[in-house]
C-alpha cells in the first residue's frame, strides 16, 4: 500500500481470532446410548451409522475406550466409537470370540462395569453390583493381563501364562452369559446359577464369586496334569502379598485380608476357600467396607452352604 501526500495510509482491520470453548459433554452418555440402543432392539445407532458390523470393531476405537477411562473422560468418547457399540451388540449375541485376549475382555468389563454403575439405561437395581468392576481390576495389567506383558513374559514360564489364560477364557464365557441375563432378561440381580429370584447385589456378587471359583475348581480337576510344582508356586507367588511378583496383581489388600481372615500363612491358589476369600475381599473393598465386616459375613458364609 502506498503512502499518499505524506499521510498513512489506513490499514483495513485484522478480525479478532475466534475464540476457542472446550466442546460440551453431549447430552446423554454415549456408554448409555450404545446400551440403550441394544436394550430398545436397535441393530445400531441410527444417528451415526458404521460400515462395519455391529459386532465389530477397531483397536483405535478400543484405545479411544482405554484413554478416556484412565482419564475419567468416559463422557466425552465418540459416540460413533465401535468398540463401544459392539459390546452391548456382543454381549446381547454372546458372541465371545470377539474378545480374543484378555486386554481385549478387560476392557469389556471395565465398559459393563461403568455402564452398570453410571447410566440411564442400565436398570437401577443393577447400580450397586460391583463384581464387574472386580473382574475389570483383576483382568488388567497388573492383574491377569499381565500375562501378556514384557514383564509378564520375563517372570513367569509359558506353561504358568497359558493356564491363566486358559482359565480367564472360561470365565469370560461364564461372565458374559450372566451380562446378557442382567441386562436383556433379568433387569436385576438374581441368582446366577439357578436362576431364581432376585437378590441383593452384595448377594449377587457373592454368588458370582462362588460361580467362578467352583468354574475353576473344575477346570484344576479336569488338567491336573498342566500343574506342575512350578506352575503352582508361580501362580501362588502372584497371591503372596511379600513377594516381588505380586507386583503383577491389582489384589494385594485383598490377598492380605484373605490371609489374615483364613489365620494362613500363604495363599494356596488350588484351594476352593482360599480363592473364594479373595474374591468376598474384593468385593467388600470396593463396596468401602471395613475389613471386620468382611470377617463377619466370610464366617456367616463359610457355615452356610454355598448356594
Amino acid at each position: 500500500m502506498e503512502r499518499v501526500m505524506g499521510v498513512e495510509p489506513v490499514r483495513p482491520a485484522v478480525p479478532a481470532a475466534p475464540a476457542v470453548t472446550a466442546p460440551a459433554a453431549p447430552a446423554v452418555d454415549p456408554v448409555q446410548r450404545a446400551l440403550g440402543n441394544q436394550w430398545l432392539g436397535e441393530q445400531r445407532d441410527r444417528d451415526n451409522p458404521s460400515s462395519l458390523p455391529e459386532s465389530d470393531w477397531t483397536v483405535g476405537d478400543r484405545l479411544e475406550w482405554e484413554i478416556r477411562r484412565e482419564q475419567g473422560l468416559e463422557r466425552g468418547l465418540s459416540p460413533t466409537n465401535t468398540f463401544l457399540r459392539a459390546a452391548f451388540a456382543n454381549t446381547r449375541n454372546l458372541a465371545f470370540g470377539q474378545y480374543r485376549t484378555v486386554r481385549e475382555r478387560h476392557d469389556y468389563y471395565d465398559i459393563i462395569s461403568y455402564a452398570l454403575q453410571s447410566g440411564k439405561y442400565a436398570p437401577a437395581a443393577l447400580r450397586d453390583i460391583r463384581f464387574f468392576e472386580a473382574t475389570a481390576a483383576v483382568t488388567g495389567a497388573p492383574g491377569i493381563g499381565s500375562i501378556e506383558t514384557g514383564l509378564g513374559h520375563l517372570v513367569l514360564r509359558p506353561e504358568t501364562r497359558e493356564v491363566m489364560f486358559d482359565i480367564n477364557t472360561e470365565l469370560f464365557e461364564l461372565n458374559m452369559r450372566v451380562i446378557h441375563n442382567l441386562l436383556f432378561e433379568w433387569h436385576e440381580p438374581r441368582a446366577p446359577v439357578a436362576g431364581g429370584g432376585r437378590v441383593d447385589s452384595l448377594e449377587f456378587d457373592a454368588q458370582m464369586v462362588e460361580n467362578e471359583q467352583s468354574t475353576v475348581q473344575r477346570f484344576l480337576a479336569r488338567d491336573p496334569q498342566r500343574f506342575t510344582a512350578e506352575v503352582r508356586d508361580q501362580i501362588n507367588g502372584l497371591l503372596d502379598p511379600s513377594s516381588i511378583k505380586v507386583y503383577l496383581s491389582p489384589s494385594r489388600p485383598s490377598f492380605q485380608w484373605a490371609i489374615k481372615a483364613l489365620g494362613v500363612e500363604q495363599l494356596d491358589f488350588r484351594k476352593f476357600d482360599h480363592r473364594r476369600a479373595i474374591g468376598y475381599a474384593e468385593i467388600h473393598i470396593l463396596r468401602g467396607l471395613p475389613y471386620a465386616a468382611f470377617e463377619r459375613f466370610l464366617k456367616e458364609r463359610t457355615a452356610a452352604p454355598t448356594k
